[in-house]
């Protein structure tokens, strides 16, 4: 959910805290002093990750089976969080100019960013609240987790076995934690509470066999094995999920908060400014991000107001976009047609990347339908990005729920944020780079300005470079902008100003002319995931201004390629980070 290019000004304050990186660190020295002590923080943090959640040896390529569950518990997270902060008073005294040019200077940085936020998010206290989410919810991780366990040999089929037989004891301690949030007065938003519990009872369906957590045995043709496994869900995860199912419902829903944003909870307003900075990098005070989103959707109404009228005859903006959501030339007919003009898209804008990029990733994306289970609560679409070690590739989910009249328009955003050139293109592309410690796979925090900016600006350039060419399709890409620019004013005002759920389902309506179901499934994805949607534009508020920068200085000498390849080529980091690669690129090329 991502996109486009116009001259945008940036915020004040994004600009100085981005002005605050030299823009030409010190020369690398052959063996740059503190590289070995970067490297070692690194090595200890990704031990001690593993240890701490066996799963996360796959995401950074280690074929070990999970065998158990984290514990999310108190005293562990205690420990853990003194841990972070010993492993970041560490990084703090290396010098991380002088590492320029080596892989430590991206290591560096990136670890010491997600320990600053993580530090930073503390105030939210999380741990008992946060699982109570229909879009990141560890309930949901459960189906991806049992769709990925490996199988297929003596050792994965224990590990299997062990690992599911623990989860009782994982969702008693989500249980154990949120009923003390709720008695330390932090409670999620009711309506995400009620999405949560409708999710929960769908992957319980009575045969065990149709659930989301069949997929080990399905996968595995020991007999016995399949037998063990039947008998695991039955005897352990359904009982599990049933018992927290029965206390969301019976216990937390009648003290679930009526407010949807984090205003309500204590040190809510702090939690949020955190929590965007973890999320973007960047340090932006509600007040500025409100103004920035409102100027800049100003000047992409006007765009969308010019390709929409010719369309629909309309002169009103939202009349237009009320026409292009409801009249039935706009509107696709069925499911299947909607996921074949998907298909088509996606084979269209791949075959026009070379005018863009350098180089281009053979066409591996595959195309899946959601989970029925999941339909009426997840998103549009996602993506899922492949397994490092090629077992499984990237994949576009599309959800096809209330396909049957849809708007055709909204597939272009869809394909080309998450898709190509996406973040499909964004994850493929970069690779594996020499000498990049492994460390980097898992580290998130700081980056969703740049990951999320990237699908945004996928969503312009796609336009820009012709890659979709329909005017219908392109007011799709420009809908969705202006959107994201409707949600960077929302979720500031819910999260920090207190903009109730009722007054953000209006507001979307009338900005935006979205149907009142969807406008509530975006009001409760902003209670959901305070500042998740603040990423989109302020990163690509920060691409667009990088480009524009680049195109000032460099003049006949700018190069779109060029430029995408230094986006690109590190893979995702901090946005101050990539501030930095981008005016030592420039300068390289002036010859500074």
């Amino acid at each position: 959910m991502i996109a486009r290019n116009i001259p945008v000004q940036l915020a004040a304050s994004l600009l100085l805290a981005l002005a605050l990186v030299p823009a030409r660190p010190l020369a690398a020295q052959t063996t740059p002093a503190g590289a070995a002590e970067v490297r070692a923080v690194a090595d200890e943090f990704l031990r001690a990750s593993v240890v701490r959640d066996p799963a996360v040896a796959a995401e950074v390529g280690d074929a070990t089976p999970p065998d158990r569950w984290p514990d999310r518990s108190p005293a562990p997270l205690r420990a853990w969080e003194q841990r972070q902060d010993d492993w970041l008073a560490r990084l703090r005294r290396v010098n991380a100019d002088a590492l320029w040019g080596t892989p430590e200077w991206l290591t560096h940085g990136m670890l010491a960013e997600h320990l600053e936020a993580a530090a930073g998010e503390r105030v939210c206290r999380r741990e008992l609240w946060g699982g109570m989410d229909q879009i990141f919810g560890w309930h949901l991780g459960l189906a991806t987790a049992a769709a990925r366990q490996p199988v297929g040999s003596p050792a994965n089929r224990a590990a299997a076995l062990a690992r599911w037989r623990d989860l009782p004891r994982f969702v008693d301690v989500e249980i154990a934690n949120v009923r003390a949030g709720l008695a330390a007065g932090y409670a999620a938003p009711r309506d995400n509470v009620l999405r949560v519990a409708e999710q929960v009872r769908g992957m319980l369906p009575d045969s065990v066999e149709n659930s989301p957590f069949w997929s080990p045995a399905r996968r595995d043709a020991d007999a016995t094995f399949v037998q063990e496994w039947r008998a695991e869900l039955r005897g352990s995860v359904y009982p599990a999920l049933r018992r927290y199912l029965a206390f969301v419902e019976t216990e937390y829903l009648p003290r679930a908060r009526a407010q949807a944003g984090l205003s309500a909870l204590p040190n809510g307003a702090a939690c949020y400014r955190a929590t965007v900075r973890a999320l973007t990098s960047v340090d932006v005070a509600p007040e500025e991000m409100v103004a920035r989103a409102r100027t800049a959707r100003a000047g992409m109404e006007s765009e969308l107001l010019a390709i929409a009228g010719r369309l629909t005859g309309e002169t009103e903006l939202r009349r237009a976009r009320e026409t292009l959501r409801t009249d039935p030339r706009f509107l696709f007919a069925t499911r299947e047609a909607k996921m074949e003009a998907t298909r088509a898209l996606i084979a269209r804008i791949h075959g026009q990347l070379p005018a863009a990029f350098s180089r281009v990733p053979p066409d591996s994306l595959v195309l899946e339908a959601a989970p029925e289970w999941s339909e009426r609560s997840r998103p549009p679409a996602w993506y899922e990005a492949p397994a490092v070690d090629g077992s499984r590739p990237g994949t576009y989910v599309l959800n096809l729920f209330g396909a049957e009249g849809s708007p055709r328009m909204d597939i272009s955003s869809s394909v080309t944020h998450e898709a190509w050139p996406g973040h499909h293109l964004q994850i493929v592309w970069t690779g594996e780079r020499p000498g990049q410690h492994p460390v980097l796979r898992l580290l998130g925090s700081g980056t969703g300005g740049l990951v999320e900016g990237w699908g945004m600006y996928a969503e312009r350039l796609a336009w820009e470079s012709g890659m979709v060419d329909d005017d219908l399709l392109r007011s799709g890409l420009l809908a969705h902008l202006t959107d994201a620019l409707v949600g960077m004013e929302i979720d500031p005002s819910m999260h920090a100003f207190g903009l109730s759920r009722a007054a953000a389902v209006d507001s979307m309506m009338a900005i935006s002319a979205r149907p009142r179901a969807q406008a509530e499934s975006y009001a409760d994805r902003h209670a959901a995931t305070p500042g998740q949607i603040v990423t989109y534009m302020t990163g690509y508020l920060e691409i667009m201004a990088m480009r524009d920068e680049a195109r000032a200085a460099l003049g006949d000498r700018f190069d779109l390629r060029a430029f995408h390849d230094v986006v690109l080529a590190e893979g995702a980091m901090p946005l101050p980070m990539l501030r930095a690669r981008v005016r030592r690129w420039i300068a390289d090329r002036r010859g500074v």
